[in-house]
Order: C-alpha cells, then structure tokens, then sequence
C-alpha cells in the first residue's frame, strides 16, 4: 500500500479527502492535525504502525498523504505539493467558503488521480524531489560560500567589476542574437520568395502547355486578337477611297470597296467586305444563346463551315460573328467581333458563304498583318 490515505484541510476543517483503503488512517491524521502543525508552509512527518503521515502547511490550508514508512517520504511530499499547486490554481476561492467534507466528492476525484498517478510514475516523481534536493545542497553550499567570502573580507569592489562584466557580455550576447535572428529571417523570407515565383512560373508552364496543347482553352481569346490586329493594321493603312482585291499571303479579300472604306473608319467595324445580302432561308439561324462574346446559332439547313462570317440582322451595330466550332444539334460557336450589349435570343444571323474578309490595296503595302489558320 504506498499511497494510503490524502485530505486537503483548512485550519483543523477537513475539506475533501480520499482512501481506496480501510482503516483509522483519517482518525489519526485529525488527531494529529489538531495537535497543530509546525507552521505556515512548512513540511512535518508523524509516524505511526509502520505508516508516515506528511503534512505540508501552506496559505492556512494543509495537505496530507499517509504512505508505509518503508515507501519513504520523497513520493508522499511530490504527491501534496501536487495537489497544493492545483488547489491553489483552481480551487482555492471554493475552499475559502466550504464546509467539512463538501469537497469530497468534486475534489477527492482529483486527490484519486494524483495518488495514481505518483504511483505508476515513481520514477518521474523521485527524480523531481532528486533535482530539488540537489537544488537545495547547491543553495546550502552558495550560502557558505558567500559567508566565507565575506569572512575573508573580499572587496565589493571586486564584485561589482565582476557583475559589470558580465552585464556587458550578456548585452553583447543579446544584440549578437538579435542581429543572427534577423539575418535568418531574411534568408527565410528569400527562399520563401524564390519558392513561390518557383510555383507561379511552373504554374504558367504548365497552364501555357496544356491550353496551347489542346487549343481549346485560349483559342476565342488568340482568334478575336488577331482579328482586332488585323483590323487595326487594316485602318493604319488605308488612307484613300480605292481598294485593291489581290488576296496577300492567304487573306481573304474581296472586290473594290470604295463605298466600304468610310464606313469602316466611321465605326471601326470592318470585318466582312459586304454587308449581307438578303440570303435564302436555308441559311438564316437564329440566336440560341449569348455569353459575353460567345454567341450560339442555330441552323435548320447546312452549318456554315469553320471560320465562315455571320452578320447579326436587325441590330443597333453591325455585329460580325466567326464560327469557331460546330457543337452539335445544328448548332454552331461563335465569337462575336463587337460588344454583344443588346443581343438577344432569336435574333436572326445570316451566313455571309465566306470568311472575315480584309480589304486590300495600295495604300495596305508595306503593312504587317496578322492571319490566323
């Protein structure tokens, strides 16, 4: 039985206590409680039919563990400090005002679990009271030390160059870390830079590759560049009303356009040679849907092929469309050349029977333009 009997009393009250065992341990334990103690935070042991009694006083409340005598004492007093160091943490307001044995069961669930635990951890308890025992015998030793010192009558002045000097040398140390800990910080947040720009480049790499791999990704944003480039190099060059029709380097081109010329610098808008002709029902469509500058037609007849022009009807602007896929269900993908504000569904679009036309001419010579296969 090593750990027997424990209690937390204030003055001679019994506030809470604990035993797995029977016996008179808590009749002798009060008895000598109500002798008196040795004072406030003080240690005292009673021994009694082979059993230690260990009080510790502190702040008017005492603790207690009653242990075998051959269990020694260094384990009883590791458990009552313990249980002091947690009562005063956390239920000493509690204690101010209970009475006798009000506690046991709140309490005594706690002086439970300390005796348990002192028991299954010898070890750890026997070399705390170890280190405090020795922390007491250098105490002891630096006391005489300093007595014999002063016995010899060892200047102060001494002393005080001894603690200046070692007042400097703590400040360099101090100011030497600090400076180290910066110097790491900074390396820390360089690498941490050099990581992230790491990750973003291998991100876009592998973003670039991908789309431009598949060619889905970002093939309505290069197709509606390269026209607006084409268009802006077409209005560069054109100064006068005359035309020429030659296609260069495989653009398209169409007939004289001295009528279309003006227009196209009044709007900007120049995408097809000709407004549309009045075409065949087979090859009207109608608006199905609209998202931002991608515009779904649906056709009854033939779907006007891959990159063939559709003209908007009955818009405030004239509106030019590409096709750039065919989804299925007599449905073409298109993307709009001009701001699709105002569009909207069952509009009707007219297949123009050619690609995006760019006039050109002598006044375009010289100039650099921009094709899309």
């Amino acid at each position: 039985m090593p750990l027997i009997y424990s209690f937390v009393a204030r003055g001679t009250t019994v506030l809470a206590d604990y035993t797995a065992y029977t016996g008179n341990f808590s009749v002798i334990a009060i008895q000598a409680l109500e002798k008196g103690s040795q004072g406030n935070n003080a240690k005292f042991t009673y021994s009694c039919d082979g059993h230690t009694f260990n009080y510790l006083s502190s702040q008017g409340y005492t603790f207690l563990a009653v242990a075998d005598d051959a269990y020694g004492r260094a384990i009883p007093f590791a458990f009552v400090e313990k249980v002091r160091d947690e009562w005063f943490a956390k239920w000493a307001d509690k204690g101010a005002s209970a009475s006798a044995h009000s506690l046991d069961k709140s309490f005594g669930a706690r002086l439970k679990y300390w005796m348990e635990y002192c028991e299954t951890h010898p070890d750890e308890v026997s070399k705390a009271a170890e280190v405090q025992k020795k922390v007491d015998e250098v105490k002891g030793i630096m006391v005489e030390n300093i007595e014999r010192v002063l016995e010899r009558g060892e200047k102060i002045e001494l002393l005080v160059d001894k603690t200046d000097n070692l007042r400097f040398q703590a400040d360099k140390f101090h100011k030497t870390g600090r400076s180290l800990r910066n110097k790491m910080w900074w390396q820390n947040f360089k690498v941490q830079i050099i990581v992230v720009l790491v990750v973003i480049l291998i991100a876009v790499i592998i973003f670039a590759s991908v789309c431009f791999s598949g060619g889905n990704c970002l093939k309505a944003i290069v197709s509606g560049l390269s026209r607006l480039i084409r268009q802006g190099t077409t209005l560069t060059g054109s100064s006068s009303g005359v035309l020429a029709s030659p296609a260069i380097d495989g653009v398209a081109t169409s007939g004289p356009t001295r009528s279309f010329l003006p227009a196209m610098f009044q709007s900007g808008r120049g995408f097809a040679a000709e407004p549309a002709a009045a075409a065949p029902a087979s090859e009207m469509g109608k608006v199905t849907q609209v998202i931002g500058a991608v515009v779904d037609v649906h056709f009854d007849g033939e779907l006007p092929p891959i990159m063939s022009a559709l003209e908007v009807q009955d818009h405030d602007v004239r509106l030019v469309l590409e096709v750039s896929q065919h989804v299925g269900d007599q449905t073409v993908r298109c993307i709009a050349m001009e701001t699709t504000d105002g569009l909207t569904r069952g509009q009707a679009v007219v297949n123009t029977g050619a690609p995006i036309a760019v006039p050109v001419g002598r006044e375009t010579l010289g100039r650099i333009m921009n094709e899309q296969d």
